[in-house]
């Protein structure tokens, strides 16, 4: 492993990195819709879901890759994001005028959030990720 794969799993990088990443897709997703930019591309923001959830659920596995219980550490994580997700879109229903819940954002996170575990196993099989 090089140097420089260390360094990036490094616990405090991955940490940083992880709650960086959370408060960061906490924030885009809470804003109002009018800050938003308009895009005509039919889809195009449930494939943003997609994408954004499969990094999510990817850098929370990499910070806990090394758990005795690697199943149960990628279930539980899993059903975190995916609730996360979910009170995400609630809050957006609830407290902001210009935003609404969609079924379809939460099949979509759900979609990002198996990829990320499918991108995970591939990395780590393929690097054998340990401390």
């Amino acid at each position: 492993m090089t140097r420089l794969t260390k360094k990036l799993l490094a616990p405090k990088f991955l940490y940083f990195l992880g709650i960086s990443y959370s408060l960061l897709v906490t924030i885009l997703f809470l804003m109002p819709a009018q800050d938003v930019p308009e895009v005509t591309i039919p889809f195009l923001d449930k494939l943003v879901h997609v994408l954004i959830f499969s990094i999510l659920s990817f850098i929370w596995l990499l910070i806990f890759r090394n758990s005795s219980k690697i199943i149960h550490t990628i279930l539980w994580i899993c059903l975190i994001i995916w609730c996360y997700g979910i009170i995400i879109e609630l809050l957006q229903q609830w407290f902001f005028d210009t935003r609404n819940a969609d079924s379809w954002d939460v099949v979509a996170n759900s979609v990002g959030i198996l990829t990320g575990v499918l991108l995970f196993q591939r990395i780590k099989a393929r690097f054998s990720l340990k401390k």
